[in-house]
């Protein structure tokens, strides 16, 4: 599997008027992702933000099913109806809820 690395720049002027783009955002692009999505998050050092590269496609999260996102780099649990649902630190999981469509589930974390 080879890992492509994605730059976001923004479009900057100088005082000569020259347009300069400086990296913002770097991320890494894994080749087995198929419909991606990069969220961004404000960073403190570095970059101005870090980045998150998600697969938002079906094969990853089925239809009806939700994507977790935990951007703290702790381990996050929680229950999602009755299902038990455990986030690494800067990792995403599909949760799969436990009701059927339209039913109301009890979400605790």
């Amino acid at each position: 599997m080879s890992t492509r690395i994605l730059f976001l720049e923004a479009k900057k002027e100088n005082k000569e008027g020259t347009l300069n783009y400086p990296a913002i955002a770097q991320a890494k692009l894994p080749s087995d992702i198929k419909e991606p999505v990069m969220m961004l998050v404000p960073s403190t050092e570095g970059l101005p933000y870090e980045s998150m590269i998600i697969d938002q496609s079906l094969e990853r999260i089925p239809a009806g099913g939700y994507l977790l996102i935990n951007l703290s780099p702790m381990e996050v649990r929680g229950l999602v109806g009755s299902s038990q649902v455990v986030v690494s630190g800067g990792s995403a999981t599909a949760i799969i809820p436990s009701a059927g469509d339209g039913d109301l589930l009890d979400v605790h974390f």
